[in-house]
């Protein structure tokens, strides 16, 4: 908040989401009432997804940008992401930041040099890079072929800075999900802008919380109610892409559903809840993605649990994650 507060920037506005907090977080927004550029909003708690919304809706600016509570910005944040927007005229912008993900604060910059300035491109370019994890990447991933994600840009909004005029005219705003708002937001601007750039500044640093909302509640169910609702959004995103292209989507997020039947194959045996795994395996999109994907054989870690599900042997795939649980085996791939 300080650093927001020191930002070099002379006609900032700054909201203030207090989301029905029970600790002392209440006084000490207030005690930022002192600066004429602060607004405080007390309202209950109802998630990350509305606070935003709230911000938005009360934010009196040209632009918006977004900080979440745990993080904190350079002091030019406000003023170099603004500057870049006024000089292009862009409807948003996306710059660098910094993490400490390897356990030292290190630099994470856009893959390239986005300057785009049409929607197609715009969609040809970036949107496969937030929407989710292909069928051809997952496929190049069982080949052996290097790291799972290495071309996709981290979704966060916090790394954008959009102009207020164009969410306004395209009635964009954040979906009442516990997981991947950020996606979902970033994914339907790619859609709607016109225009688009990136710049290499790190101008915000972000610090992971490993005991907060992105690792509470991890368990099968609720991982599957986040995973339904992350597949219905998908759907609809797709169905606006291939209405502006004329190609088809499931193939740019059908990796992202075959890796949640294994996380969700993971979670729910724990519990034994074999139904529940199977409410989302048995899914249409989901098995029309696995009988799209193609085998690799070089990935021998995830071999085994890909052919199970592409034979349909899902009981067999249950159990294997069964066991691997019995045997306090930690996954990662």
């Amino acid at each position: 908040m300080s650093s927001l507060a020191k930002n070099t920037y002379d006609n900032k506005q700054i909201v203030f989401i207090n989301d029905g907090s029970t600790d002392s977080t209440a006084m000490l927004l207030d005690s930022y009432r002192k600066y004429p550029f602060v607004k405080v909003i007390h309202k209950k708690n109802e998630g990350v997804s509305v606070a935003r919304n709230t911000g938005m809706e009360n934010a009196d600016g040209k632009y918006i940008m977004f900080v979440d509570p745990d993080d904190y910005v350079e002091h030019n944040f406000i003023l170099r992401a603004s500057k870049e927007m006024e000089e292009t005229g862009c409807d948003m912008i996306m710059f660098g930041f910094n993490t400490d993900w390897t356990g030292k604060l290190e630099p994470v910059i856009p893959l390239e040099h986005y300057s785009l300035s049409s929607n197609k491109q715009i969609i040809e370019k970036l949107f496969p890079r937030i929407y989710g994890l292909s069928l051809e990447r997952f496929h190049n991933w069982l080949s052996g072929g290097g790291k799972l994600m290495p071309d996709k840009e981290t979704g966060q909004v916090w790394r954008w800075i959009y102009r207020k005029s164009f969410l306004q005219k395209n009635n964009i705003a954040f979906e009442k999900i516990k997981v991947g708002e950020d996606m979902v937001f970033n994914a339907e601007c790619l859609l709607a802008a016109d225009s688009l750039k990136s710049i290499d500044d790190c101008l915000y640093n972000y610090f992971p919380r490993k005991d907060g909302l992105m690792y509470s509640n991890i368990n099968g169910l609720n991982s599957l109610r986040n995973k339904f609702d992350m597949l219905e959004q998908r759907i609809r995103l797709g169905q606006i892409f291939e209405s502006k292209t004329g190609e088809k989507a499931l193939p740019l997020f059908g990796g992202s559903c075959i890796m949640s039947c294994f996380e969700l194959a993971y979670l729910l045996s724990r519990t034994d809840d074999y139904k529940a795994f199977k409410s989302y395996v048995n899914n249409s999109t989901v098995q029309e993605c696995i009988s799209l994907s193609k085998i690799g054989f070089k990935n021998m870690k995830a071999l085994i649990p890909y052919f199970l599900l592409k034979i349909r042997a899902n009981l067999l795939l249950f159990c294997l994650f069964w066991s691997i649980n019995k045997l306090n085996i930690k996954m990662s791939y």
